[in-house]
């Protein structure tokens, strides 16, 4: 992170294991589903010399903002989370309630918390800096998960939007959610089924032609005994032009610039 060969100025994305990302909007540094546990087989965490190195301040660039879709072990780990925060004493966190009582209950104070305003019965939005960020409630995927309280990550910024889904069910629902808030989408960061899926695509193209995908949420490529990352890649490969061909993001410590000039 924060090479010097890097312009000061670059907006980027640094995938840093799983759905785990940190994005780098105009000097703003915000963090989704950045620590997890170590033990998430078969998708990979961060990788330990990465997490000492941010949980200890060890000359990374601060993430001024966490945001966590959910409770789940390969997208939040409540002991990182706080040590965190003791390390980073301007960081806050963004989240759904449910999260935000585990971390209270850990002796984070709600001080650390970005105030978010009411928009439904479901939805939420907060400020920070330069971005607005929508919590968005939305389906987890797999019927095992349906009762998870699961919320997706829009964020806009200079006029562009940025779609971060975490694990929702890449369908009809999930973008005519999105549609409420947001009319164009200029970034897609979704789980691989969000592109790998035919059914998953079309859903998509009802309603979005986001002008780039990342995928994440593979599996370690020494783990992936079901062979999703092959199957992902070739049913790709038949999308045609239909939408842009995406950034498959297996390893973790990589960097991906975004290009967000205002049209």
């Amino acid at each position: 992170m924060g090479k010097a060969k890097e312009r000061s100025n670059m907006d980027y994305f640094f995938h840093v294991g799983n759905a785990g990302v940190i994005l780098k909007l105009e000097g703003q540094w915000v963090g989704i589903d950045v620590f997890t546990g170590r033990e998430i087989k078969p998708y990979q965490p961060m990788p330990e010399t990465l997490e000492q190195k941010l949980l200890c301040d060890a000359g990374c660039p601060e993430i001024g903002l966490l945001v966590i879709t959910h409770n789940h072990r390969d997208h939040f780990h409540p002991q990182k989370v706080s040590a965190y925060l003791k390390t980073h004493s301007s960081a806050l966190v963004l989240a759904g309630d449910d999260i935000l009582s585990i971390l209270a209950e850990a002796g984070v104070s709600a001080s650390r918390f970005l105030k978010k305003e009411r928009l439904s019965d479901r939805d939420f939005v907060g400020r920070y800096g330069v971005l607005t960020l929508y919590l968005l409630s939305t389906e987890h995927m797999g019927n095992v998960y349906r009762d998870v309280r699961h919320y997706s990550v829009l964020l806009q910024y200079q006029g562009q939007a940025l779609f971060v889904s975490g694990d929702a069910k890449p369908d009809r629902r999930l973008y005519g959610h999105l549609r409420e808030y947001c009319g164009k989408l200029r970034v897609l960061i979704a789980p691989f089924p969000a592109l790998g899926l035919p059914g998953a695509r079309k859903c998509l193209l009802e309603y979005y032609r986001p002008e780039h995908i990342f995928l994440v949420h593979f599996p370690s490529p020494g783990e992936d005994e079901e062979g999703w990352i092959k199957s992902t890649v070739e049913s790709c490969r038949k999308m045609g032009g239909e939408l842009p061909y995406p950034v498959y993001c297996l390893e973790a410590e990589e960097r991906y610039p975004l290009h967000l000039a205002a049209d």
